[in-house]
C-alpha cells in the first residue's frame, strides 16, 4: 500500500520505474491483496508482465487474495490465459481430494478438474480431533508412522501453519513428546 502511495503522491518516481520495467514476473498471483495488484497494474503498463498463480489456490484467502484478480488483470491487460490441467506436484489422491472440492467453487472455470501426473498415490486424511493438541499429537503419531514403515525420512516432510506464531506451539509440544 505505501507503495502505491508514494506512486500517487510522487508520480515521477513511477515514471522512472515505468521506463526501467522491460519485464514483470510475478509469481504466486493468487497470494495478492488489492494493494499488491494495484501496484503490479501500475508496474506492468509499460512492461511486458507475466503472472503465474493458481486460482484455486485462493480458497486460502491469504491477505484479502480472490481468484477475481486473474480476470481483472486478463481483462485489463488483455492477457492470454495459459491453463495447466495436470498437477505435477501431488500424488493421485490429493489431485482426486482437491477435485472434489472445486465442485463446490461458484466458477465453473475453477471446477474444472485437474489431471495428476505422478505415478504416486499420496495420501489423504479426513480427521475430526477435538483440540489443537489432540491434532498435532495425531499428525506427530501419523510422521512417526511414516518414517518407521520406510515411507519417508524425517527430513521429507513439512508442515504448513497459517501463522507459526498462533499455530505452532502444540506441534511443537507434540515434537517433543515424539522425540
Amino acid at each position: 500500500g505505501r507503495t502505491v502511495e508514494l506512486f500517487t503522491l510522487q508520480p515521477d518516481v513511477l515514471d522512472r520505474v515505468q521506463q526501467r520495467a522491460v519485464f514483470i514476473f510475478v509469481d504466486e498471483y493468487q497470494d495478492i491483496n488489492r494493494a499488491q495488484e494495484r501496484l503490479i497494474e501500475l508496474l506492468c503498463q509499460n512492461a511486458t508482465c507475466l503472472i503465474v498463480g493458481d486460482p484455486r489456490q485462493c480458497i486460502y484467502q491469504w491477505r484479502g487474495s480472490d481468484p477475481g484478480c486473474f480476470d481483472r488483470f486478463a481483462e485489463k491487460f488483455q492477457a492470454k490465459t495459459i491453463r495447466l490441467d495436470v498437477n505435477r506436484r501431488s500424488g493421485k489422491h490429493i489431485v482426486h481430494l482437491s477435485n472434489l472440492i472445486a465442485r463446490h467453487f461458484p466458477s465453473e472455470e475453477l471446477k474444472k478438474p485437474m489431471q495428476p501426473s505422478r505415478a504416486e498415490e499420496g495420501h489423504t486424511f479426513l480427521v475430526a480431533l477435538d483440540t489443537p493438541e489432540d491434532e498435532a499429537r495425531w499428525i506427530a503419531e501419523k510422521i512417526r508412522s511414516f518414517v518407521d514403515r520406510g515411507i519417508c525420512r524425517y527430513n521429507d516432510i513439512a508442515i504448513l501453519l497459517r501463522s507459526v506464531r498462533t499455530s505452532a506451539p502444540p506441534f511443537i509440544d507434540a515434537f517433543k513428546e515424539f522425540g
